[in-house]
């Protein structure tokens, strides 16, 4: 039914006695007269009847906040659709407005930045929040880096400190292979995706290892102010204080 069809159909509704429209059931199913038939446009659309404002409007409010706010399962910018948009910026030639230069595709597909989460699971764990734990769990302790032995401050020391087999006869070659290859006992990472899933999870160690041991000194701080001053120091205060072998 077009839309001239369907504007002549509602204008041709009766009110019925006792509610309703004369020949509901029989002629048409219209149990009230929709607003779109007041739209200037209506007779120009071929599937005016299948409009749902509504629903138009909330599911494309919520695919929009989703993806600005980055929650989960909620939004809409994910590695296939990116993946897409960058090919296309690709074929068109298109240039950045600002600069004229042109968008260096290949770089966003090499270097990705963030976590996308394709589907839910079995648990809500964050999955910064379990390297974290991983990088304290394999920390090397001193490590030789550079020709000098010395405490793994970062995860370069990581990578240069060999694994060593665990209970189930894996080893992965090196402490920060461990790191991002235990991370897969908690996620299963898209078929294809696996080498720049690995990319993101380096790439974010070399943040938590270094957040780690500025947390480590944080509460060395106030554990020893706890136990030798008896004074309880906050965490805030405790960021200024550095502790001496004096």
């Amino acid at each position: 039914m077009t839309g001239a069809a369907l504007h002549a159909q509602i204008d041709a509704l009766q009110v019925n006695a006792v509610g309703g429209f004369v020949g509901y059931g029989e002629e048409h199913a219209w149990t009230q007269k929709s607003g779109l038939s007041k739209l200037p446009y209506i007779d120009d659309l071929l599937l005016p009847h299948n409009i749902d404002v509504m629903h138009t409007e909330n599911n494309w409010a919520e695919a929009l906040f989703g993806t600005i706010m980055d929650i989960p399962d909620k939004m809409k910018d994910n590695i296939k659709v990116i993946e897409r948009r960058c090919q296309a910026v690709a074929s068109s030639g298109l240039s950045a407005p600002s600069t004229g230069k042109k968008v260096d595709v290949e770089k966003h597909l090499r270097a990705p930045m963030n976590w996308v989460v394709v589907s839910g699971g079995d648990h809500k764990r964050k999955r910064n929040g379990i390297l974290g734990l991983l990088c304290k769990e394999h920390f090397p302790g001193l490590a030789q880096h550079a020709r000098m032995l010395e405490p793994a401050y970062t995860w370069d020391h990581y990578m240069a400190v060999p694994d060593t087999e665990d209970r189930e006869g894996r080893n992965f070659g090196t402490k920060a292979r461990r790191v991002v290859g235990e991370l897969w006992d908690f996620y299963r990472c898209e078929a294809g995706y696996e080498d720049r899933a690995n990319q993101v999870a380096n790439r974010a160690c070399y943040k938590l290892v270094k957040d780690m041991h500025y947390e480590a000194h944080i509460q060395a701080v106030v554990q020893y102010c706890a136990e030798h001053e008896k004074r309880k120091v906050k965490k805030e205060d405790a960021r200024n204080i550095f502790l001496t072998r004096e």
